[in-house]
């Protein structure tokens, strides 16, 4: 658990480049997207950008040796999650 101390501490030189890395891989998806937009219709855009990350979960379980699922219930349930917490939110936001 979190003392009062630590949360009051200044961040250090390394925490400062994560938090610059983080906001520049953020705005630069919107950034893109922003230029995207004038070439490509909105959905193209979204669905490449689920594609290229399903692509890398996908290696990554491979390189970890993990198996995916075979149960019915599960893909309806990704299939379930992955729209409301992806599909449609990154639609509404192109």
């Amino acid at each position: 658990m979190m003392n009062a101390l630590s949360a009051n501490r200044a961040m250090t030189p390394l925490e400062w480049v994560m938090l610059l890395t983080l906001s520049l891989v953020w705005g630069g998806s919107y950034f893109f997207v922003a230029l995207a937009v004038t070439a490509l219709p909105p959905l193209t855009i979204v669905m490449c950008r689920l594609g290229i990350a399903s692509l890398a979960l996908w290696a990554f379980m491979c390189f970890t040796r993990q198996i995916m699922p075979r149960d019915g219930r599960v893909w309806i349930s990704f299939v379930i999650m992955g729209l409301l917490n992806n599909a449609i939110p990154f639609r509404l936001i192109v």
